[in-house]
C-alpha cells in the first residue's frame, strides 16, 4: 500500500509538471525563447527572393564599387552655377542637397621680370648687372603681350611684396626691372558632389567645364583662373 501511494504522488507531480511546462509553453509565465520566433520583427526581417533582382555584370560592379567624390568648376557667376546644378538635376538625376557649394579664394600672382638681352654684349651686360644686384634669374618666359621673352627675377602672390622688391632691384641699378600681373585675385565657386557612383562618373554635359574631377583638399591649391593682362611699368 505504501508504494502504491508514493508511486501516485510521482504521478501528480508528473503530470503537474508537464501542466507547468506546457502553461511556460504558452508564454503565459513569460520569458519563452520560442515565443519570439512569431514576433513581427523577426517576420520583417526575413528575406524575400521574390523581391531579388539580378544584375548584369557590369552593374553589379558599379553598385559594389564605393562612392567617389567628385568636382565640377570653377564658375564666377551665379547664372553658369545655376546652370550646371540644372543640369545636376535634368542630366545626373541627383536630389536637391546632393551638392554642396564649395568658395575658395585664389590668390593673384605677381612677377618681377627683366627683358632678355638681344645680343651677345648686351648679354653680358645685364649677366653682370644682376650678378652685382644678388639676382639670379629663374628662367626665360614669353608673357602675354609681348613679342620678346623675359628674364623672370622673383614670383609673388602679393602685390605689395612685389612693389616693394621692384623699389629693392631698382635702387641697385636694376632699373628695367618690371613688375607684371600675371593672376589676378579672384574668388571661385565649385561644386561638390560627395558620392557619386561608378557609372556617374563618366557623364558630362557643356556647363560642366574640365567635367568631374577628383575632389581637391581644401588646403590643395586649385585650378588657376585665366591670366591677366601683364601691367608692365617701363623704367625711366
Amino acid at each position: 500500500m505504501r508504494r502504491l501511494g508514493l508511486l501516485g504522488l510521482l504521478l501528480v507531480a508528473l503530470l503537474l509538471a508537464h501542466a507547468l511546462l506546457w502553461v511556460w509553453g504558452q508564454g503565459w509565465l513569460g520569458g519563452n525563447p520560442g515565443s519570439t520566433q512569431r514576433e513581427p520583427a523577426r517576420l520583417a526581417a526575413q528575406q524575400h527572393p521574390e523581391r531579388w533582382q539580378l544584375l548584369a555584370p557590369q552593374a553589379a560592379s558599379s553598385a559594389l564599387a564605393p562612392l567617389q567624390c567628385r568636382e565640377i568648376g570653377a564658375y564666377g557667376d551665379e547664372a553658369a552655377l545655376q546652370a550646371a546644378e540644372a543640369a545636376l538635376l535634368g542630366h545626373m538625376k541627383l536630389a536637391g542637397g546632393q551638392w554642396q557649394r564649395v568658395d575658395r579664394s585664389i590668390p593673384g600672382q605677381w612677377l618681377l621680370a627683366s627683358r632678355a638681352a638681344d645680343n651677345a654684349t648686351d648679354l653680358e651686360r645685364k649677366k653682370q648687372a644682376l650678378q652685382r644686384a644678388g639676382v639670379e634669374p629663374l628662367r626665360a618666359q614669353s608673357i602675354k603681350g609681348e613679342s620678346q621673352p623675359s628674364w623672370i627675377l622673383q614670383r609673388f602672390d602679393d602685390e605689395t611684396a612685389a612693389l616693394a622688391a621692384q623699389n629693392q632691384l631698382r635702387a641697385k641699378g636694376l632699373r628695367q626691372v618690371r613688375l607684371v600681373a600675371m593672376r589676378l585675385p579672384a574668388q571661385q565657386t565649385w561644386l561638390r558632389l560627395p558620392a557619386l557612383r561608378q557609372d556617374q562618373l563618366r557623364l558630362s554635359h557643356p556647363t560642366w567645364p574640365g567635367g568631374l574631377r577628383p575632389c581637391a583638399a581644401e588646403t590643395a591649391p586649385v585650378a588657376p583662373v585665366a591670366a591677366a593682362a601683364s601691367a608692365a611699368s617701363t623704367a625711366p
